[in-house]
C-alpha cells in the first residue's frame, strides 16, 4: 500500500484506482470511487489506457501501430471534462490525478492499481457483448488485481 502524508493535515492519505475510458460505466465508476475517496480520506488516480490500432505492412508477416492523431489530445479532453463532471455531481473535494497509459486497458489498470487501497471499474464498457454482466476488463483485473477491486454496475446512485 502506497500511503502519501497530506500537505495540509499531515495525516496520512491512500490511493483509489478508477479506470476511465468514457463509457457511462467508466463514469459511475468514477463517481463511486470520489464518493469513497472522499469517506475515506483518499485520493483518486483516473487512469485511461490506450493502444494504437495495427495495420497490415504485409498480412502474411507484421503488422504496425497506426498513429490517430490528436488522440493523446482527446483522451486528455475526456479525462478534464469525466474528472468536472464527476466532482460537480458527487459534490466531493477529492484530490484527482489523471494519468494516460499506453497499452491495453487489462494490463495497465493492473499495474497502475500494484499498491493502490482499492481499483474501481465499471461492469462494462466500450465491448460489443451487450448481454455480459461482466466486460472483459472488468472480468480480467478481479483475477489480477493485487488490491481490492470494486466492479461498479449501471450509473452510480448516491445510496450505491
Amino acid at each position: 500500500m502506497q500511503l502519501r502524508r497530506d500537505k495540509i493535515r499531515g495525516t496520512i492519505v491512500g490511493r483509489i484506482v478508477v479506470g476511465l475510458e468514457g463509457s457511462d460505466g467508466s463514469q459511475a465508476a468514477l463517481r463511486w470511487a470520489l464518493r469513497q475517496a472522499a469517506m475515506a480520506g483518499h485520493s483518486v488516480e483516473a487512469i485511461t489506457a490506450y493502444s494504437f490500432p495495427n495495420a497490415p505492412i504485409y498480412p502474411e508477416v507484421s503488422y504496425v501501430p497506426t498513429e490517430q492523431p490528436g488522440l493523446m489530445q482527446q483522451i486528455t479532453e475526456m479525462q478534464e471534462k469525466a474528472v468536472a463532471d464527476a466532482l460537480a455531481a458527487t459534490a466531493t473535494e477529492v484530490e484527482v490525478s489523471r494519468l494516460i497509459l499506453p497499452g491495453p486497458a487489462p494490463g495497465a489498470l493492473v499495474k497502475a492499481a500494484e499498491g493502490a487501497d482499492l481499483l474501481v471499474v465499471g461492469s462494462r464498457g466500450r465491448g460489443g457483448f451487450l448481454g455480459l454482466m461482466l466486460g472483459s476488463v472488468s472480468n480480467y483485473v478481479t483475477h489480477h488485481a493485487t488490491c481490492p477491486v470494486a466492479v461498479v454496475r449501471g450509473q452510480a446512485t448516491q445510496s450505491s
